[in-house]
């Protein structure tokens, strides 16, 4: 009766591991990129590895939207200062119409209605410190993702 009970889990089993797997195409599990907007400041495109912004000394800001209606690009995690902040940990003060996250040199405000397309504008607060410094903010969820690093140099 055991080797039944066997036999049957696995023949339940084979079709699961099909649809869960990546399938024949071997880029399948491969994350898709999407294109994002990003105005009021320079940034270089660096296609599969994400943008690139970067501010001098006295900061800055910048909006980010997605470049196709068809993609989201809602604000999923930032890591900056040692630190990993996913939009789902971040609380918000009740009443506020629209999300902020704030951090020790910068903020992200969502500046779009709750729903899509999702609209942010990214401040970076002027620096008074003698290094440079880096976040990256990863936008949408995986695989539609993308990745916006933001450097802020000193000189």
């Amino acid at each position: 009766m055991g080797k039944i009970k066997n036999i049957l889990l696995i023949m339940l089993l084979i079709p699961v591991l099909g649809i869960v797997s990546c399938g024949d195409d071997p880029d399948g599990c491969e994350p898709i990129y999407i294109k994002l907007n990003i105005t009021g400041a320079e940034y270089k495109d660096k296609g599969k590895h994400g943008y690139f912004v970067e501010f001098g000394k006295d900061g800055g800001n910048f909006t980010l939207t997605s470049a196709d209606s068809n993609n989201s690009c809602e604000f999923y995690k930032i890591v900056h200062d040692g630190s990993t902040v996913y939009r789902d940990m971040i609380e918000y003060a009740e009443g506020t119409p629209f999300e902020q996250y704030s951090w020790s040199w910068g903020t992200i405000r969502q500046t779009s209605a709750p729903d899509e397309p999702y609209a942010y504008e990214i401040r970076i607060v002027p620096s008074d410190g003698p290094s440079r410094r880096s976040a990256a903010i990863e936008v949408g969820q995986y695989p539609w993702i993308n990745y916006i690093t933001i450097v802020q140099e000193v000189k």
